[in-house]
């Protein structure tokens, strides 16, 4: 998803692409550390991983990824 996304905002030229792409690598890293500790100490998913994964999803589509709505639809793409 973040691939297609970032490829989408790039050939449009979207100037808040950097700060998606840090978005991204960002959750990918936490996810990473929450999987690893999870797999490392724990029986279970943590609650931690699970309200992580959810803030950051619904913060991320409902604000950020609104921001380049507007830009897109500008140019055509739908």
């Amino acid at each position: 998803h973040f691939l297609a996304e970032e490829r989408l905002l790039e050939e449009h030229g979207y100037p808040g692409l950097a700060s998606q792409q840090g978005d991204h690598k960002a959750y990918r890293l936490k996810v990473a550390a929450l999987c690893r500790d999870t797999i490392d100490h724990k029986d279970s998913v943590p609650a931690e991983l699970l309200e992580f994964m959810r803030e950051w999803w619904v913060r991320h589509i409902l604000v950020t990824d609104m921001q380049y709505r507007s830009y897109l639809i500008e140019r055509g793409v739908k």
